[in-house]
């Protein structure tokens, strides 16, 4: 979501550099999930009303998220999920085989840059379950074709039936693919991977009328490439999360949601070993809230809701321009640029949700309003060759300020005996969007943007 926010247009003394920002946020979008687009633009998502994962079961999935945004420059993204999932209950454990095919895509076009990154990458798991008294314990073990194999292992434990504590720990290893260019500047480092480590605690409190269920974790990750591209200085994750569920009669419930995110990250990047752009540290905080209000009725459901998240972040820069670029040494009037910015993404919503229950079907309409502040602050300062600053700092922030959206969205879940169909579909359409100084009529009129996710599953049972 980040890099569709600030690839439209940037205000101050002179355009801030489109490749060292959009490198910065948009590199990062990928490698924390956290900022991506999809929780942004369709903050009410969908379960499968008629499923529970702990059955018997094959199922064929897809997930589809698919974005443009073009004012100035143009920025496409996309995430694409498929698979399948085998799973078969034994009478004390469990046995899965899970396929996934994988594709995130994020290409940014200006006139003088060109950005993309990827994750395109099949992977297949074998997990086991075993049940005992009170505990359990899961194991699951991940290959795909890019690179080494990754592992989860689970254990809960039952210290009655009302309190369920569960410790986690996971190494995922995950494939990436980047291609910066601006003029004849050429990047495009070769078999990326990503090693997470998890740890993670967890606890639910399950009685007749409350539900509640927290956790907090600690990651820690490592990126590595081919002939050491770039490096990471620093890649760390905690996080809190706790949501719940009050029934305060039986025809209705409460329902919300707390998480707190907190990233420190830095990296180095090289172009025949000499490096030409470090990211000293690029900090995020991340708050989201949600509160849903429910009624029922005797095949209906009406849910009033709303949701909040914020993200918050800082970045400390320095970028060799000699080493990118002539024009890039030119347009800053120095052979390094050091840049210190900040900034932070506000959303806040309410949405209806009406549901309605046949036999054997569900049918579920929502809508949403949305409204979207950002404050992106960028602060750049050219030193010159003995080290001191070549100009005063130069300050920019993003002409687009603010959007005000709405989100339409349809779910239909059905069973057909021993098989389950679920569909949903959830589109944001932007209906004002703020700026700073008014964009040029040519340039309103060409404007495009889109935000729509589609998920579709077919089930069968045994």
């Amino acid at each position: 979501m980040i890099n569709s926010q600030i690839s439209g247009q940037f205000r101050g003394e002179v355009f801030a550099s489109p490749f060292l920002y959009l490198i910065i946020l948009s590199f990062c979008s990928i490698c924390f999930s956290q900022l991506g687009s999809e929780r942004w633009l369709h903050p009410v998502q969908y379960q499968n009303s008629h499923f529970s994962d702990s059955t018997s079961h094959i199922k064929f999935w897809n997930n589809s998220h698919i974005g443009v945004w073009d004012f100035e420059d143009s920025l496409k993204l996309f995430h694409i999920e498929n698979g399948v999932q085998f799973k078969k209950r034994l009478s004390k454990s469990a046995i899965s085989i899970d396929y996934l095919n994988t594709n995130n895509f994020i290409e940014l076009i200006d006139t003088t840059s060109h950005h993309q990154y990827k994750q395109k990458y099949q992977s297949i798991s074998f997990g086991y379950r075993k049940h005992f008294d009170k505990f359990a314990i899961t194991t699951v073990l991940n290959f795909n074709e890019k690179s080494p194999f990754s592992f989860k292992s689970n254990f809960n434990y039952h210290v009655n039936n009302q309190i369920l504590f569960g410790i986690e720990y996971s190494q995922i290893n995950t494939p990436l693919s980047l291609f910066l260019s601006f003029n004849d500047f050429l990047y495009n480092p070769q078999n990326i991977v990503t090693k997470s480590n998890r740890n993670k605690f967890s606890i639910h409190y399950d009685k007749k009328w409350i539900l509640t269920k927290a956790s907090c974790w600690y990651n820690y990750s490592d990126i590595s490439s081919d002939l050491d591209y770039f490096k990471s200085t620093e890649n760390n994750e905690v996080g809190f999360s706790t949501s719940g569920l009050l029934k305060t009669f039986q025809t209705q419930k409460i329902e919300w949601f707390y998480d707190f995110i907190k990233k420190n990250t830095g990296f180095e990047f090289f172009q025949n070993d000499i490096r030409f752009l470090k990211i000293n540290c690029f900090d995020v905080n991340i708050h989201r809230f949600g509160l849903r209000n429910s009624w029922f009725f005797s095949n209906s459901q009406i849910s009033l809701g709303l949701t909040r998240q914020q993200l918050e972040f800082a970045a400390s820069t320095r970028l060799r321009t000699s080493v990118v670029s002539d024009d890039l040494s030119t347009l800053f009037g120095a052979p390094i640029v050091n840049g210190k910015d900040d900034g932070s993404l506000t959303q806040s919503n309410v949405y209806i949700q009406y549901v309605i229950s046949g036999f054997k079907s569900t049918f579920s309409i929502n809508a949403s309003i949305n409204k979207e502040a950002y404050d992106l602050n960028f602060i750049t300062t050219p030193i010159g060759f003995l080290g001191l600053p070549a100009s005063p700092p130069q300050t920019q922030k993003t002409n687009i300020i603010g959007k005000d959206a709405v989100n339409f969205g349809v779910k239909y879940d059905i069973q057909f005996k021993s098989t389950l169909l679920h569909f949903s579909f959830d589109q944001q359409i932007p209906v004002n969007i703020k700026y700073i100084e008014a964009l040029e009529e040519d340039v309103i009129e060409r404007k495009i943007y889109g935000g729509g996710l589609f998920q579709v599953s077919i089930i069968k049972l045994f």
